[in-house]
């Protein structure tokens, strides 16, 4: 397990704005589970909406304690992790929180691939990629995760793609994700730049291409070799 220090303003200001995200996104997930409830009283979707409660509090718990590990330490915590079975776990929190649109997972990674990161970070850039890519898509539509491998012969690296069949990202928030500007709360594209910045702490890259239908955001993850 790595302790990676935070220590200038723009990396606390970066996390802050991923917090505050993140604790509205429960907020919202716990106001549409408490609608799906009053509309379904069956048995079995009683039985899901309280599975999914338990996911949205488990969340929202790791995000306090990575808040308690800032506020005490100044730390975030970065350890080996299965990239492919957190993916896994993401899709299926997600599948269960929202049915208008599907989402699956295409996987081509062979074998046990670890990464080394913050696990409620990576989650947290899945959450915001995946939320936008519903923003735009289109009921009874499909959004893709794909995970892949890539390999220089001396480096390895894994692939999640995410691509949605929605309007497409328009292209000034592709081009204005490299600007060295201070955050401001209501911008466009806000969340973006918030998943590169932490990419980018992993050791990773992220881009972004519009589609011809829909978008696609691919990042690029470092796998962890035992030792390093």
């Amino acid at each position: 397990m790595n302790l990676v220090k935070i220590d200038t303003f723009s990396q606390l200001q970066f996390l802050l704005h991923g917090w505050v995200h993140d604790f509205k996104s429960c907020i919202i997930n716990t106001i549409h589970l408490t609608d799906y409830a009053l509309k379904h009283s069956d048995a079995e979707s009683l039985k899901k909406v309280k599975n999914t409660y338990n996911d949205v509090y488990n969340n929202m718990q790791s995000r306090i304690q990575q808040l308690y590990e800032y506020v005490d330490y100044g730390l975030v915590k970065f350890e080996p992790t299965d990239i492919k079975e957190l993916v896994r776990e993401f899709v299926k929190y997600k599948n269960t929180v929202q049915t208008e649109i599907n989402i699956i997972l295409d996987d081509y990674a062979t074998g046990k691939s670890a990464i080394k990161c913050n696990k409620n970070q990576i989650f947290q850039i899945l959450d915001n990629i995946v939320n936008n890519a519903l923003k735009a898509s289109p009921k009874g539509s499909t959004i893709t995760i794909t995970l892949e491998e890539r390999s220089d012969g001396i480096k390895k690296e894994i692939l999640i793609i995410i691509e949605d069949e929605g309007s497409g990202i328009p292209t000034y928030i592709i081009e204005e994700l490299d600007r060295s500007v201070p955050l401001k709360q209501n911008e466009s594209g806000l969340g973006l730049r918030l998943c590169k910045y932490l990419i980018e702490q992993h050791g990773g890259k992220m881009s972004i291409e519009r589609l011809f239908k829909g978008t696609k955001v691919i990042l690029q993850i470092p796998t962890y070799v035992s030792g390093s």
